[in-house]
């Protein structure tokens, strides 16, 4: 059902990732709920000024790309870490759909995602694998689902750790108690087979 894989990278090539997503260069946004009056998610943007600055599960992200579509300066870089944890899945046949960073906060409440999969309309499931890369150490582990959206595993987050699932599995991300953030980079690769 899953994979982990540690040391994905060599230590000089996650030294130089790392310094870069650190840096006080690497532009972050926030992330928050958008919802429509009376709480209906749709394409509309709404923003309820309680909910932006009370919601738990804020946080901040930096998408690289989509379908393509290169969002930022710093794909070349991070499009060369997914291609490094693409080969290390033994994932030759895929190729790369969409890449974002992503950042959570210290929390002092336990605060978890609600379990989803990326690109839930994308078929079909079973050409999908999805990928986390774990830049640090964190007390903030990805939370795996069944069908039932009960909790059936959970991987640490550990530095240099990439955690590799079908498209179809239900997971969650958490935000630490203890460690400052949690930051890891969600690939999504697509069977070039298709």
């Amino acid at each position: 059902m899953i994979d982990i894989y540690d040391d994905v990278l060599d230590k000089t090539d996650f030294q130089e990732v790392k310094h870069i997503v650190e840096s006080p260069e690497f532009p972050w946004y926030i992330r928050y709920l958008r919802t429509s009056p009376g709480g209906r998610k749709n394409s509309t943007y709404y923003k309820d000024e309680d909910i932006y600055q009370n919601n738990p599960q804020f946080s901040f992200t930096h998408l690289c790309s989509g379908w393509d579509n290169i969002k930022t300066d710093y794909y070349d870089m991070t499009h060369v870490l997914a291609e490094k944890c693409k080969i290390k899945a033994n994932l030759n046949d895929y190729v790369t759909e969409r890449l974002r960073w992503r950042m959570q906060i210290r929390s002092e409440k336990n605060v978890r995602s609600k379990p989803h999969l990326d690109m839930k309309d994308f078929e079909p499931k079973d050409s999908l694998k999805v990928g986390i890369f774990y830049l640090h150490d964190s007390d903030s582990p990805t939370f795996i689902y069944d069908e039932e959206k009960k909790i059936v595993d959970e991987v640490e987050s550990k530095s240099n750790r990439l955690l590799v699932m079908p498209g179809d599995v239900f997971h969650s991300g958490s935000k630490p108690k203890t460690h400052n953030f949690r930051i890891v980079l969600n690939i999504n690769w697509v069977d070039s087979r298709l």
